[in-house]
């Protein structure tokens, strides 16, 4: 009797971390997550960057299922070039009247390894300038302990979605927008 509940308690506790693993939860550290954006255009083409402000992320490996919220103020967003920066805030994004760009998973497909790399695609929904959309993102993650680095670059068709084209006469810029998210942070 006593060797069999001494080995129920050795199993159960090799076993304990293994259950904890199947959900894990990333914090992304918006002061280092880099959001830069790449729009293609007739002469030059234009980048720029925008700030993430919070973004936590649930995976349940049991049901493949996501959930969470990545934010990113719009206000933050710039280019380098001020007359473009005010044409991008005012007429294009509309950063008074839909200031924030969320995207919530729902799903994954992939793993996320105890440690070293993994890759996994996320799928969820993007909401900009008052509209939801489906999107996908592959995303690359290197895992140390606690802590996480994870990259991913991914196309938004803006003006598909409703947003202005910022064509003028002879400057054509294309209709979908780049991208490419840096990030890094905790992992529990």
């Amino acid at each position: 009797m006593q060797r069999t509940l001494i080995s129920l308690l050795l199993l159960s506790s090799t076993l304990a971390p293994t259950a904890f693993a199947t959900h894990r939860v990333m914090t992304l550290e918006p002061d280092d997550t880099k959001v830069s954006f790449h729009l293609g255009a007739t002469g030059h083409d234009v980048e720029g960057l925008m700030h993430l402000t919070a973004g936590e992320i649930h995976l349940d490996a049991d049901s493949g299922t996501a959930s969470g919220k990545i934010e990113i103020d719009l206000r933050s967003s710039e280019t380098g070039n001020k007359k473009r920066d005010k044409t991008m805030h005012k007429k294009v994004f509309e950063t008074e009247r839909f200031p924030w760009v969320v995207f919530e998973p729902d799903r994954f497909e992939g793993a996320l390894p105890p440690s070293g790399s993994g890759e996994l695609e996320l799928f969820g929904t993007l909401t900009i300038h008052g509209s939801k959309h489906p999107l996908s993102m592959k995303t690359q993650f290197e895992i140390e302990g606690d802590q996480f680095k994870g990259s991913t670059t991914f196309a938004v068709p803006y003006v598909e979605w409703g947003l202005e084209n910022p064509s003028l006469f002879v400057l054509r810029v294309a209709k979908e927008v780049d991208v490419t998210v840096h990030t890094s942070g905790s992992l529990r």
